[in-house]
């Protein structure tokens, strides 16, 4: 240090002034990451009140946030699952939260899914055989069944679903 001529005292100042400029950075780009996210939430809502009639902007954001809270999955996930379920029009809006809250979730933290997998596998089902929607529940413990025996994941069993099952249902399997 000294060959440099410089300080010990001015290399801690060097130091610090560069824990500070990093920080300060730090900082902004948490504002600009906290920013983006709300836009994105705000796009999220602006997208499912396109699609639900009875509930409000504000009501909607609550729901998302209360369902993300209660179920303990981000925000965007929950946001994602809700406008698929809305989406796929399962039935009125308490119903659809009913499922997304119930069978969905569970068929989720059983399989290690996400929670839009969840809701696109049981929608698939439901939509084609036209099941009432009391047997989300029991569709979910089947899916559960053929993932726990099967060499397969809930994401590969929503992808699939989604192109047999209508097919299915047409010819008549059950």
């Amino acid at each position: 240090v000294n060959a440099l001529g410089l300080s010990w005292k001015t290399v801690g100042r060097l130091i610090v002034g560069d824990l500070i400029r990093r920080a300060v950075f730090g900082v902004r780009d948490a504002f600009f990451e906290a920013a983006d996210a709300a836009e994105e939430f705000q796009l999220r809502v602006a997208r499912i009140d396109a699609i639900v009639g009875d509930l409000n902007f504000g009501e909607l954001e609550e729901q998302i946030l209360g369902l993300s809270t209660a179920l303990a999955r981000p925000v965007d996930e929950v946001g994602e699952a809700l406008f698929e379920a809305f989406q796929n029009d399962l039935g009125t809006t308490a119903e659809t939260l009913k499922i997304v809250e119930g069978a969905a979730n569970d068929l989720a933290l059983i399989t290690g899914g996400t929670l839009t997998q969840s809701v696109n596998a049981l929608s698939s089902v439901i939509k084609a055989y036209n099941l009432d929607l009391d047997e989300a529940q029991g569709t979910s413990a089947i899916f559960f069944n053929a993932i726990d025996n099967g060499r397969v994941t809930l994401d590969e069993l929503e992808n699939s679903l989604g192109t047999v099952t209508g097919l299915a249902a047409a010819a008549g399997v059950d």
